[in-house]
């Protein structure tokens, strides 16, 4: 773990709880099971797993309130969404700065303590050398300037740098939204594949993810049965479609809509299901597709920023 051991990183060893902290068990332990037990929605919205120079790795979880948990084998640290921001602006303003090594940066956030503004530390970032950075986190919950500057630190390059920054954007691109028929968390994985995540047939959380050219299809689809034709068919009808089937990585899914787009009745509703059956579907009321909207707009626009998504690549 960087400088500090030669041990290679193995996150099986270290299950994650369902907060998305590192548990002290053993690999393989009641953390993963827990969490497929669970029959509600998971407070992180998306995470990153990043492999580091030196063996090391960053975790990160983003969550539902803009909050993100930074977790590495020498510690964790959760940051408000104010807090979040500021360690983003200071990993890329110290992979950007040109001054002399030896460059640190605190990073800090507002609590509240007995209801009263209160500024703590969260982290350091330190440039060490040329491509040569350092990440320490907290040791305690309120650390002072000693005990931060001389907690174990993970080493990073800049290329680890680059490679947290995007992850960050992938991930502050999610959204949990309400279907009116209960939440949907749209967000980016680390692969590069678009994932939906909401509480399935069996009553537990269940993700199906789709690779880029799928969720083309996807998008298009759900366009078609709003406009009622296809305007890429010059040979399909010009109204009247309701119903679109498109083969994804995922299998055939169906997109349906009944009733108006956007409405506010109870038929209208649009439908997202595996031909087939499956046990994962999605059901969005009418009141609530403006915010299905949105959402896919942000992936969407994410995953062309980062440049692995084509949404004409249908």
């Amino acid at each position: 773990m960087g400088r500090h051991s030669a041990t290679t990183w193995n996150e099986h060893d270290h299950p994650r709880a369902l907060d998305g902290k590192f548990s002290h068990g053993g690999g393989g332990g009641g953390a993963h099971k827990a969490g497929a037990r669970s029959r509600r929605m998971p407070d992180i919205i998306a995470g990153s797993d990043i492999s580091t120079r030196g063996g090391g790795e960053i975790a990160l979880d983003h969550h539902v309130d803009g909050g993100l948990t930074v977790n590495t084998p020498n510690g964790s640290v959760h940051l408000t969404k104010q807090g979040a921001l500021t360690f983003k602006r200071s990993l890329k303003d110290i992979s950007r700065s040109d001054d002399n090594d030896g460059k640190e940066d605190w990073i800090t956030q507002v609590d509240n303590q007995d209801g009263r503004p209160y500024s703590k530390l969260v982290g350091l970032v330190r440039k060490d050398g040329d491509d040569t950075y350092s990440l320490r986190l907290p040791p305690n919950d309120d650390p002072s300037l000693d005990e931060l500057g001389n907690a174990p630190a993970l080493q990073l390059s800049g290329k680890d740098l680059t490679k947290i920054d995007d992850a960050l954007f992938r991930m502050e691109s999610a959204s949990r939204i309400d279907t009116g028929h209960g939440d949907l968390d749209i967000f980016i994985t680390d692969d590069n594949k678009f994932g939906f995540r909401n509480v399935g047939d069996n009553g537990r959380p269940v993700e199906t993810k789709f690779d880029a050219k799928s969720f083309a299809k996807l998008n298009h689809a759900i366009d078609v049965v709003v406009d009622g034709f296809d305007d890429s068919d010059p040979n399909g009808p010009d109204e009247g479609v309701t119903r679109v089937d498109v083969k994804t990585n995922a299998g055939t899914v169906r997109v349906e809509l009944t009733g108006n787009w956007r409405g506010t009745t109870p038929d209208d509703r649009l439908k997202i299901t595996p031909v087939g059956g499956g046990t994962w579907s999605i059901d969005v009321a009418g009141a609530h597709q403006s915010d299905l909207h949105d959402a896919l707009s942000k992936v969407s626009e994410a995953g062309e920023g980062l440049d692995f998504y084509d949404p004409f690549g249908y």
